[in-house]
């Protein structure tokens, strides 16, 4: 409340609507974050279950970990992938590197679309590459 009163005095009705756009614009971006987040990890979660890698509960969780972190789950798919094609599980390893490609992917088209839906922001800045900083 005290930050648009300050803007308010500093730049009138332009203020105060620079300090609602900027609140709405945190509140987008925290949600679009979380919600991809947890979207990427439940594919992955689902894709380690069905290709039945060993502790897929506990991969799934470093996998949401880093989604929140905006490293994306193939830090954990790929490696998963890797030793199901060494093990001599290349039916399963092929199943897991379809779900590793569009849980790593939806990133680029899940983030945008829930910000843009919570703050009115040009699509530029709520693109991928200008949210990772």
């Amino acid at each position: 409340m005290g930050v648009r009163r300050f803007l308010r005095r500093l730049a009138g009705e332009r203020g105060d609507k620079a300090a609602q756009l900027a609140a709405k614009a945190v509140r987008a971006v925290a949600f679009g974050i979380v919600v991809t987040a947890l979207a990427q990890t439940a594919l992955s979660g689902i894709g380690l279950g069905v290709a039945r890698v060993p502790h897929a509960s506990l991969l799934t969780a470093v996998a949401f970990v880093l989604c929140i972190a905006q490293l994306g789950p193939l830090l954990v798919m790929a490696p998963a992938t890797i030793w199901l094609y060494t093990s001599g599980a290349a039916g399963r390893g092929t199943v897991l590197f379809v779900f590793a490609l569009v849980a790593a992917t939806l990133d680029a088209f899940l983030r945008p679309v829930l910000i843009k839906r919570g703050a009115d922001l040009p699509s530029f800045l709520s693109s991928p590459a200008s949210l990772a900083g």
